[in-house]
């Protein structure tokens, strides 16, 4: 389902057929694979966490009461789930939290 086009990275997710990304084609291991894809090309925002990081949890739906809760990036982007570990300081529990509830501080 990849194609090889030359002077490009031999995996590029631009580089995708369409019956590999299709609706009505699409397994969960393609759909995994592809979600790794993008994510290895995708280009890094400057404004994007990383580990050591500190940041201020926010806009949480199921743990509201974090929201505003202060903490440190302990765990990289997980390529599948796309949420990062941090260690949160009110208790030091390690959540596994989406880049949409995080603000760099």
């Amino acid at each position: 389902m990849l194609r090889n086009v030359p002077n490009k990275p031999a995996l590029c997710a631009g580089d995708l057929d369409p019956p590999f990304w299709h609706p009505n084609t699409l397994s969960i291991a393609n759909f995994l694979e592809y979600l790794v894809l993008i994510g290895k090309h995708a280009p890094m925002e400057t404004t994007a966490p990383s580990v050591g990081s500190r940041v201020k949890l926010h806009s949480l739906q199921k743990n509201r009461e974090h929201n505003g809760v202060e903490g440190e990036v302990v765990e990289p982007l997980h390529p599948v789930s796309g949420r990062w570990g941090v260690k949160i300081d009110s208790d030091g529990r390690v959540l596994a939290l989406k880049p949409a509830n995080l603000v760099l501080i």
